[in-house]
């Protein structure tokens, strides 16, 4: 037994951990949209992973809270599958949004993997938003016959 428990330890060791994907259904939202996350934990050890649980961890901006996910035993090669929703509720850039899957091999190994999905809420964020042809033209056009108005009375003034 105490062969087997090695084999396993090292078979553990050499696969890693828990696989964790975490994705969302865009990665752009407006405020009130709803979020769609999607974690997919793979179990890429040779031997069954014991109480599996996902923690997941939003970012203060979106109504959700820690939510955990009791999975429970997870079969070499098992991949599990859940989906959380959340709202967004204030503007921010870069957001992350983080989950953490635990587990363990005949009670001894703590396995552990995790992933981020990290996404805007609002259209401000990423690149500088140039205003568009009239907002910049006007104004050009205010302050350079502003200064032709006063070049020709400076000029009437001379004369």
């Amino acid at each position: 037994m105490l062969f087997f428990s090695l084999i396993v330890l090292v078979a553990v060791a050499l696969a890693g951990c828990l696989s964790v994907d975490k994705t969302g259904d865009k990665t752009v939202y407006a405020k009130g949209d709803t979020i769609v996350f999607t974690i997919t934990v793979t179990n890429p050890t040779p031997t069954t992973v014991e109480n599996v649980n996902l923690v997941d961890y939003p970012p203060p901006k979106i109504t959700m809270g820690t939510t955990t996910v009791n999975i429970g035993n997870m079969a070499p090669g098992a991949t599990v599958v859940s989906e959380l929703t959340g709202t967004a509720d204030e503007e921010g850039c870069e957001l992350q949004n983080n989950v953490v899957a635990t587990g363990s091999i005949e009670g001894q190994s703590n396995l552990n993997g995790g992933d981020t999905f990290s996404f805007d809420i609002g259209a401000n964020c990423g690149s500088i938003n140039t205003p568009e042809f009239p907002s910049l033209f006007l104004p050009a056009v205010i302050i350079i016959g502003f200064l032709s108005a006063v070049l020709l009375i400076q000029r009437t003034r001379e004369n």
